[in-house]
């Protein structure tokens, strides 16, 4: 196990002497702005596949993205190689170079399928900046591996893990600021990209070079006389050459996709605004800043009778009464002038000009855009000639009704079952039947329950309670006390009204007045209790049976009641019996 770690690092104790290699400033500089700028890229293009709606399509753009970071990753490792300079020859292995992309390429798909997210917990913040650092870390260490010299390549064991730690921490680091920025300030968004891809190009370059501090070269100095610091410096630039115009070659053909993409989608959008637009009930009609008519849909067309190419080009007043349309101009001229608005906005009832000449009741709602530098204002009127016709249709049915009401014999009303007999309507009559208006029952001000007679509050009570329990309708015959103070009988008829699950909602009757019926009677009973103890009755229906007969009667004939009653009259006994009363 040891030689198999005294291989791959340089352990302490080790005979050998390590060579010291130096680095060219310029080329160093050249690797953090590659990776700076690769990285900008990669941000804009996880952007791009964060709109996306298609999944395919999304990962498309993903590929692409990661593709163009990868290569990023792999230049700006192989131009800081190159800025590394060796007292020894050094060349590369071909395969093993073009292999050590594949991690590049992978961590960079990692990273952008991240920053494609709208959200992203800490947890797969910390398991992605572990997958893309190592990615980088397994690049780097592919990438060394490529190299061919005659020096013995070896690795520090403390640095190389601090290189892994170094790649993470950074890769974290870089992921949190791309996804934090937005969240915590309202810097513009290509200041918030310039800062996150100068983080993750650190995150890279940081890596590399850390990982280049592991890095031990073992064995002689021997300067090659072919080597020539001009050939690295040219074959840097080549290899910047190629990365940018692959990276402009990728970022084209993202522009190219995401082109497709929102022509599509304006495709889309417009066929749906067109669907709308043809389909909406109401009337849409758009004009500019001029009141030119630009677009009259078919309901527009149905409600105002015009077709739309009588009308497009034309000047939206002649769709308007004389009234309005001598203003309209001057109106809009105002408010472009001025920006203030009295209708925009708001939605408001008027009248439009039908093409036969006859006036449209319409709503008409104004809504304000701006397309390019134009202002267009967008009329949406609803056709309110249904409405009104049913409104006027209620009013003469309501007046109907309150006819009816007022003119039938008695008080019409709707109260709550409550103590109080809560009034909800009652008709004019009960003004000549309690003495209050009708308004002071439904404002409460006065109540049912407050004029009931005190010696009858209970009876009805109880008649009602019991009618509402059986759900029967009642009739009753109680006293309220008039606003004069006087006592006035009604004959109430009424019944409860439940709703569809059964619950009472309120009762609906008509009371009668009653006081004179009940005078007449008292005084009709006290003639006939008069006239009963006057004079000899006998009642008797038409054949003859007798039904009642008074005291008078028994004492003028001599005979019992219950001879009587249900006997047929025998005028002869009648006067027997009498004449032998009379001896």
């Amino acid at each position: 196990m040891l030689d198999r770690l005294s291989y791959f690092f340089i352990l302490q104790g080790h005979p050998e002497a390590l060579i010291q290699g130096h680095y060219n400033g310029w080329l160093v500089v050249l690797s953090l702005l590659i990776a700076t700028g690769a990285s900008m890229m990669a941000f804009r293009v996880a952007g791009f596949a964060k709109r996306e709606r298609d999944p395919w399509t999304r990962q498309r753009f993903l590929m692409i993205g990661a593709f163009a970071l990868g290569g990023g990753i792999w230049s700006m490792h192989f131009i800081g190689m190159l800025a590394f300079e060796l007292p020894a020859e050094v060349h590369y292995h071909g395969l093993t170079t073009l292999l050590s992309a594949l991690p590049g390429f992978l961590a960079s798909w990692v990273a952008l399928d991240l920053l494609a997210r709208d959200q992203i917990s800490k947890r797969i913040l910390l398991y992605g900046g572990l997958l893309v650092g190592s990615g980088i870390g397994l690049m780097h260490y592919t990438g060394m591996e490529a190299m061919r010299t005659e020096l013995k390549l070896g690795y520090d064991p403390y640095w190389f893990a601090a290189s892994i730690i170094v790649a993470v921490l950074l890769a974290v680091i870089a992921l949190w600021v791309r996804f934090g920025l937005a969240r915590i300030t309202v810097m513009p968004f290509s200041v918030r990209l310039s800062i996150s891809g100068l983080t993750m190009g650190c995150a890279i370059a940081g890596m590399h070079y850390t990982a280049m501090l592991a890095a031990r070269f073992v064995g002689e100095v021997h300067i090659p006389e072919s080597q020539d610091v001009t050939h690295h410096i040219e074959m840097a630039l080549l290899i910047t050459l190629v990365t940018i115009v692959i990276s402009g070659v990728v970022f084209a053909t993202v522009l190219l996709m995401r082109y497709k993409t929102l022509y599509w989608q304006g495709k889309e959008t417009s066929a749906r605004l067109s669907a709308i637009f043809d389909t909406a009930v109401d009337g849409i009609i758009t004009i500019d800043s001029l009141g030119t008519i630009s677009a009259f849909n078919p309901s527009a067309e149905r409600i105002l009778g015009w077709e739309a190419v009588d009308v497009l080009g034309k000047n939206i007043k002649s769709l308007m009464p004389e009234v309005h349309a001598r203003h309209h101009d001057q109106y809009l001229k105002n408010y472009l002038k001025t920006g203030h608005a009295s209708i925009i906005g708001v939605g408001r009832e008027v009248e439009a000009l039908h093409k036969d000449g006859h006036l449209v009741p319409i709503r008409l709602a104004i809504g304000e855009t701006q397309v390019q530098d134009q202002k267009l204002f967008v009329g949406f009127i609803t056709d309110l000639t249904q409405r009104r016709e049913m409104e006027q249709a209620l009013l003469e049915r309501e007046h109907q009704y309150r006819t009816l009401i007022n003119n039938m014999p008695g008080v019409t009303f709707r109260c709550r079952f409550d103590e109080h007999w809560t009034v909800l309507f009652v008709s004019t009559q009960v003004k000549e039947l309690l003495g209050w208006e009708s308004d002071e029952f439904t404002e409460a001000n006065v109540t049912f329950g407050a004029l009931i007679h005190p010696e009858d509050v209970e009876y009805v009570w109880n008649v009602v309670s019991n009618s509402i329990l059986d759900d029967k309708p009642w009739v009753i015959e109680y006293r309220f006390i008039h606003r004069d103070g006087t006592t006035r009988w009604v004959s109430e008829s009424a019944s409860g009204v439940r709703d569809g699950q059964g619950e009472l909602i309120w009762i609906d009757g008509v009371m009668v007045d009653i006081t004179e019926s009940k005078r007449q009677n008292a005084i009709l009973s006290g003639v006939l209790s008069a006239v009963n103890k006057a004079v000899a009755v006998c009642e008797y229906d038409r054949n003859g049976q007798i039904l009642r007969v008074n005291e008078n009667f028994l004492t003028l004939t001599g005979f019992l009641e219950n001879e009587l009653l249900h006997q047929p009259i025998r005028c002869s006994m009648m006067i027997v019996r009498a004449s032998l009363y009379i001896n």
